[in-house]
Parts: C-alpha cells; structure tokens; sequence
C-alpha cells in the first residue's frame, strides 16, 4: 500500500494558518506606523492646554517627559503622550496626580 497524504484534507489548516499570519503582521504593521509628534509639535500642544513655558523635554519610558511653568510662575514635570500631545500627568514635588 502507498502512503500518500491528502493534502485537500490540509488545506482549511493551511489556509487558517495564513490568515492568522497575515492578521497579526498587519496589526504590528499599523501599530509600528503610529507617528510619534516632535518636540515641537509636544511644545505647543502642551503651551494650548494652557502652560506658560516649556524649559526642557525628554523621551523616558515611552513618554516624553516635560518641566513646564504654568501660568502661576509654578515649576511642573509632565508625562505628555507622544501621539496625542496631551498630558497624562503631573508631579510637582514628588507628587503624582493625573
């Protein structure tokens, strides 16, 4: 006897498998083409949401890290989100608020 596979009875696998594959690369492709703004772009989001003054920024752990003066001559550090702009939270002498 000849031992042959039907590869007809794999196809639906095969053809799942594919889909799965081409699936998950086009949500990591989507995910890796979100565009990260500049820091100019951070610096007059963070001004408009009513700051008066950037002194320095730095990316940290994904997110773009802002000492700021506000309007009351009041030093902050902010976590600004690098794709939207807007601030995620606030410390102020080691305190923390959102």
């Amino acid at each position: 006897m000849k031992n042959t596979l039907n590869f007809a009875r794999f196809l639906p696998l095969f053809a799942a498998a594919a889909m799965a594959i081409f699936l998950s690369s086009s949500v990591v492709m989507a995910a890796s083409t979100d565009k990260m703004l500049s820091e100019d772009e951070i610096t007059k989001s963070v001004l408009n949401q009513g700051y008066a003054e950037v002194i320095r920024m730095e990316m940290e752990d994904g997110m773009y890290e802002v000492k700021v003066k506000s309007k009351e001559g009041e030093r902050l550090n902010l976590n600004v989100d690098p794709k939207t702009g807007k601030v995620v939270g606030i410390h102020k002498d080691g305190i923390f608020s959102n």
